[in-house]
């Protein structure tokens, strides 16, 4: 039996990975609870239907053109749609980790979304890279894989998710319609502060009900292993790629840590 893992591409999955893109820690959506979400899943009217994120966004400009109209149906009214339209409006800007979070990809929970957030920057970086990455080699492919916590299952599942058509029709659709803010990249150091929220020693157990086993275990089982100096190579090379996006910078004297 062939396993759904589309991201947006799975019918049966469409509605769940709706509820998710609006939860609390991804788009935070209020007003679009679990019964509206089904409700407007179900609607056959075109003007009314969301069946995917970027029609979220598209919903209020939809219902001005429609004599059918969200403020007369029962469970609605004209207060309660202005306030929807104002907390959809209110996510049009959005923090690249809860957008990463929100896409639903297997195994990417929230503390591996603000990884890769901190890790690639902006949204146009991350998103070349994981569809670079698609032959599962080569420097994007090396790149993702060199950053603490992220191990090879995680890679996959994401680089799996931007080999799906689909599922890049969709993210190109949401991206006309919100704008992912830059993260901030992290300092280029070897202190352990680096690591905060993150890090290879830290990462939390989440084990969310998407992917199966979840983003730390994969992480922690392959950073127990670890030696010393393993450790001072993927600290070097996360290093190395923070300061050549940095541009050129004064080097800090060399405190003999390596």
């Amino acid at each position: 039996m062939r396993r759904c893992t589309g991201g947006f591409v799975c019918r049966a999955q469409a509605v769940e990975h709706l509820k998710h893109f609006v939860s609390r820690n991804a788009f935070d959506i209020e007003g679009l609870g679990s019964k509206q979400i089904e409700f407007f899943f179900e609607s056959e009217d075109e003007n009314l239907r969301i069946r995917t994120a970027p029609e979220i966004f598209t919903l209020e400009s939809r219902q001005e053109a429609s004599l059918n109209k969200l403020e007369n149906i029962d469970g609605f009214g004209k207060v309660s749609v202005r306030k929807l339209y104002e907390a959809i409006n209110a996510r049009r800007s959005i923090a690249l980790h809860r957008l990463i979070y929100a896409l639903g990809i297997r195994h990417v929970g929230e503390t591996t979304a603000k990884l890769l957030a901190r890790s690639y920057g902006s949204y146009e970086h991350f998103g070349a890279a994981m569809t670079e990455a698609a032959g599962f080699s080569g420097d994007a492919w090396n790149e993702l894989n060199s950053i603490d916590g992220i191990g090879e299952v995680v890679a996959r599942a994401i680089v799996e998710f931007y080999k799906e058509p689909r599922n890049l029709k969709v993210v190109s659709e949401l991206l006309q319609e919100v704008t992912p803010e830059s993260a901030e990249l992290p300092v280029a150091t070897d202190s352990p502060r680096r690591r905060e929220d993150g890090g290879l020693h830290r990462i939390a157990r989440e084990d969310d009900a998407r992917g199966g086993e979840g983003e730390g275990g994969e992480s922690r089982r392959q950073g127990g292993g670890i030696g010393i100096e393993e450790d001072r190579h993927r600290r070097r090379r996360s290093r190395r790629r923070v300061e050549a996006r940095q541009g050129p910078r004064t080097r800090r004297p060399d405190d003999g840590r390596g």
